[in-house]
Protein backbone atom coordinates (compact mmCIF):
# COMPACT_ATOMS: atom_id res chain seq x y z
CA UNK A 1 0.00 0.00 0.00
CA UNK A 2 2.78 2.42 0.90
CA UNK A 3 4.57 1.96 -2.43
CA UNK A 4 1.30 2.34 -4.32
CA UNK A 5 0.65 5.68 -2.66
CA UNK A 6 4.20 6.87 -3.37
CA UNK A 7 3.64 5.80 -6.96
CA UNK A 8 0.63 8.10 -7.05
CA UNK A 9 2.96 11.03 -6.63
CA UNK A 10 5.33 9.92 -9.36
CA UNK A 11 3.12 8.76 -12.23
CA UNK A 12 1.84 11.03 -14.97
CA UNK A 13 -1.73 11.11 -13.62
CA UNK A 14 -0.41 12.62 -10.40
CA UNK A 15 -0.27 16.35 -9.78
CA UNK A 16 2.27 17.95 -12.09
CA UNK A 17 4.91 19.20 -9.67
CA UNK A 18 7.26 19.80 -12.62
CA UNK A 19 5.29 23.06 -13.06
CA UNK A 20 7.37 24.38 -10.15
CA UNK A 21 10.54 24.34 -12.28
CA UNK A 22 9.07 27.31 -14.19
CA UNK A 23 9.24 29.25 -10.91
CA UNK A 24 12.74 28.08 -9.92
CA UNK A 25 11.31 25.85 -7.18
CA UNK A 26 12.52 22.26 -6.82
CA UNK A 27 9.58 19.94 -7.65
CA UNK A 28 10.76 17.58 -4.91
CA UNK A 29 10.34 20.37 -2.36
CA UNK A 30 6.82 21.02 -3.66
CA UNK A 31 5.95 17.31 -3.47
CA UNK A 32 7.29 17.12 0.06
CA UNK A 33 5.30 20.15 1.24
CA UNK A 34 2.15 18.70 -0.36
CA UNK A 35 2.73 15.35 1.38
CA UNK A 36 3.29 17.02 4.76
CA UNK A 37 0.22 19.23 4.34
CA UNK A 38 -2.27 16.84 2.73
CA UNK A 39 -0.86 13.31 3.03
CA UNK A 40 0.74 10.95 0.53
CA UNK A 41 -2.58 10.51 -1.23
CA UNK A 42 -3.53 14.21 -1.01
CA UNK A 43 -6.69 13.30 0.88
CA UNK A 44 -6.99 16.13 3.42
CA UNK A 45 -10.21 18.15 3.54
CA UNK A 46 -8.53 21.11 1.85
CA UNK A 47 -7.11 18.90 -0.90
CA UNK A 48 -10.38 17.12 -1.61
CA UNK A 49 -12.81 20.02 -1.27
CA UNK A 50 -10.70 22.96 -2.44
CA UNK A 51 -7.90 21.45 -4.59
CA UNK A 52 -5.52 22.89 -2.00
CA UNK A 53 -2.75 20.32 -1.54
CA UNK A 54 -0.40 22.74 0.24
CA UNK A 55 -2.59 23.40 3.30
CA UNK A 56 -2.94 27.13 2.65
CA UNK A 57 -5.91 28.07 4.83
CA UNK A 58 -8.61 30.18 3.22
CA UNK A 59 -7.46 29.27 -0.30
CA UNK A 60 -9.54 27.44 -2.89
CA UNK A 61 -8.43 26.48 -6.41
CA UNK A 62 -10.18 25.31 -9.57
CA UNK A 63 -7.61 22.53 -10.00
CA UNK A 64 -4.59 21.02 -8.29
CA UNK A 65 -2.37 22.38 -11.09
CA UNK A 66 -3.67 25.88 -10.34
CA UNK A 67 -2.72 25.31 -6.70
CA UNK A 68 0.78 24.21 -7.75
CA UNK A 69 1.16 27.34 -9.89
CA UNK A 70 0.10 29.48 -6.94
CA UNK A 71 2.62 27.73 -4.69
CA UNK A 72 5.36 28.50 -7.23
CA UNK A 73 4.36 32.18 -7.25
CA UNK A 74 4.18 32.19 -3.44
CA UNK A 75 7.68 30.72 -3.05
CA UNK A 76 9.01 33.51 -5.28
CA UNK A 77 7.72 36.27 -3.02
CA UNK A 78 10.51 38.08 -1.13
CA UNK A 79 9.41 36.60 2.19
CA UNK A 80 10.24 33.05 0.94
CA UNK A 81 12.67 33.44 -1.97
CA UNK A 82 16.23 32.21 -1.37
CA UNK A 83 15.35 30.85 2.08
CA UNK A 84 16.21 27.47 3.57
CA UNK A 85 13.49 24.96 4.43
CA UNK A 86 13.93 25.84 8.11
CA UNK A 87 13.47 29.53 7.33
CA UNK A 88 10.45 28.81 5.13
CA UNK A 89 8.96 26.68 7.91
CA UNK A 90 9.13 29.55 10.39
CA UNK A 91 7.00 31.63 8.00
CA UNK A 92 4.81 28.99 6.34
CA UNK A 93 4.01 27.03 9.51
CA UNK A 94 5.05 29.25 12.44
CA UNK A 95 3.19 27.28 15.12
CA UNK A 96 5.12 24.10 14.33
CA UNK A 97 8.08 25.27 12.26
CA UNK A 98 10.73 22.80 13.46
CA UNK A 99 8.54 19.71 13.05
CA UNK A 100 7.23 20.98 9.70
CA UNK A 101 10.69 21.54 8.23
CA UNK A 102 12.01 18.20 9.56
CA UNK A 103 9.02 16.40 8.02
CA UNK A 104 9.55 18.15 4.67
CA UNK A 105 13.23 17.16 4.68
CA UNK A 106 12.40 13.56 5.60
CA UNK A 107 9.86 13.29 2.78
CA UNK A 108 12.39 14.75 0.34
CA UNK A 109 14.86 12.08 1.48
CA UNK A 110 12.28 9.32 0.98
CA UNK A 111 11.35 10.55 -2.48
CA UNK A 112 14.91 10.95 -3.74
CA UNK A 113 16.47 8.05 -1.85
CA UNK A 114 14.08 5.27 -2.82
CA UNK A 115 12.67 6.43 -6.11
CA UNK A 116 15.57 7.52 -8.26
CA UNK A 117 15.23 10.13 -10.92
CA UNK A 118 13.23 12.49 -8.74
CA UNK A 119 14.92 15.82 -8.26
CA UNK A 120 15.74 16.72 -4.68
CA UNK A 121 18.55 19.22 -4.90
CA UNK A 122 18.88 20.72 -1.45
CA UNK A 123 17.20 22.28 1.51
CA UNK A 124 16.63 25.58 -0.22
CA UNK A 125 14.79 26.91 -3.20
CA UNK A 126 17.58 29.31 -4.02
CA UNK A 127 18.35 30.23 -7.57
CA UNK A 128 19.86 27.23 -9.35
CA UNK A 129 23.23 28.92 -9.93
CA UNK A 130 24.04 28.88 -6.20
CA UNK A 131 25.72 25.85 -4.66
CA UNK A 132 23.96 24.42 -1.62
CA UNK A 133 24.90 21.54 0.63
CA UNK A 134 22.29 19.81 2.73
CA UNK A 135 22.70 17.14 5.39
CA UNK A 136 19.59 15.39 6.65
CA UNK A 137 20.24 14.30 10.22
CA UNK A 138 17.66 12.41 12.24
CA UNK A 139 18.38 11.25 15.79
CA UNK A 140 22.04 12.16 15.39
CA UNK A 141 22.54 9.98 12.30
CA UNK A 142 23.27 11.54 8.90
CA UNK A 143 20.92 9.93 6.42
CA UNK A 144 21.43 11.93 3.24
CA UNK A 145 23.77 14.58 1.89
CA UNK A 146 22.95 16.64 -1.17
CA UNK A 147 25.07 19.28 -2.80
Amino acid sequence: MFNLIIGFLLVSSAPNFEILRDYGVDPCFGKAVAVVESGWNHDSNLAINKNNIFGMHGMSFNSVDECIHYFGVLMNKPIYKAKSIDEIGRIYCPANAFNWSEKVKAVMAKISGKWGGVSCTGNTIRERRRHVEFNLILNGKRLVTWS
